[in-house]
């Protein structure tokens, strides 16, 4: 009977992830939507980098997954980029970097917290780093 308890418990972990993953890539989708446009500059802030350093720092190493789902969506047609764009072509506007970088930056971040040991002022360094 134990062994099937840890079984499920395993099984659990593994369905709690693909979850987060999931709701992270909603918030990534909805904060597109919050965005500040900047007089200055084709790019906006938008509340996305929030999600993203989230996402690194709670899920992992599965951490840019949402990020790349983001961007599957985005490029398969789904108007959920910044401003209700989509499509391939819109990586190659100005805020086509930007997308990488979240995946990047989400995978920097998975990696490197594991190196901050518990330590708030570490993780908000590696956060604001």
């Amino acid at each position: 009977m134990e062994v099937a308890l840890k079984k499920d418990a395993v099984l659990s972990r593994g369905s709690d992830k693909i979850i987060a993953v999931f709701v992270f890539t909603i918030f990534m989708i909805l904060s597109g939507f919050v965005r500040i446009p900047l007089p200055f500059s084709p790019v906006p802030v938008t509340l996305q980098t929030f999600f993203v350093l989230l996402s690194g720092a709670f899920l992992g190493s599965t951490g840019a997954i949402p990020q790349i789902a983001y961007v599957l969506l985005g490029v398969a047609g789904l108007p959920i980029f910044s401003g209700a764009g989509s499509g391939l072509f819109y990586l190659l506007g100005p805020t086509g970097g930007y997308l990488f970088g979240f995946i990047v930056a989400a995978f920097l971040v998975s990696r490197s917290i594991k190196y901050a040991q518990d330590s708030l002022p570490r993780i908000f360094i590696i956060l604001c780093l």
